[in-house]
């Protein structure tokens, strides 16, 4: 199996595994108005420095471990890349919200299979990787994307 393979294999069973053990907590965050956002620091296209005391930041953490195999090097990068799409949906399930498909089976009293997958679907635009720590074979890794409020044409 090619390296390519092997790290879009590793990538997706860490994206299943994780998605599976989240159950109903989550390490999204919305913080509203907290954080002024410098000039240099606008990276939502279309918004000016002084609309950026109204934005809305919107993160999301992502975990990724490292395989078994590799060197350290590509261990860490794997890890981390693992890390980063995991954030990426994450805030893409906080921002597009998910579909989630459910089928139980019973039949003579008892269950005989019950079976539930997720789907997210969303283009994202301005979302940034803010941070990325490496620990012990453990990577996070911290998604940011800055919304500014729009304004509403039919209510007022």
């Amino acid at each position: 199996m090619s390296a390519h393979k092997y790290f879009i294999f590793i990538v997706l069973v860490l994206i299943t595994s994780f998605s599976g053990l989240s159950g109903c907590s989550t390490d999204n965050q919305v913080l509203k108005y907290e954080n002024k956002v410098n000039k240099n620091d606008n990276i939502v296209p279309g918004i000016e420095a002084p609309e950026s005391d109204e934005k809305m930041m919107v993160a999301a953490t992502g975990k990724g471990l490292e395989p078994e195999t590799g060197s350290p090097a590509q261990k860490r990068f794997m890890a981390e890349r693992a890390a980063i799409i995991d954030g990426y949906r994450k805030l893409a399930e906080r921002l597009g919200g998910i579909i989630l498909h459910s089928s139980t089976r019973a039949g003579m009293s008892e269950v005989t299979s019950d079976v539930i997958t997720t789907e997210v679907n969303t283009y994202m635009r301005g979302a940034r990787v803010h941070s990325v720590e490496f620990k012990d074979g453990y990577a996070t890794a911290e998604i940011r994307v800055y919304l500014a409020p729009r304004d509403s044409k039919f209510y007022n």
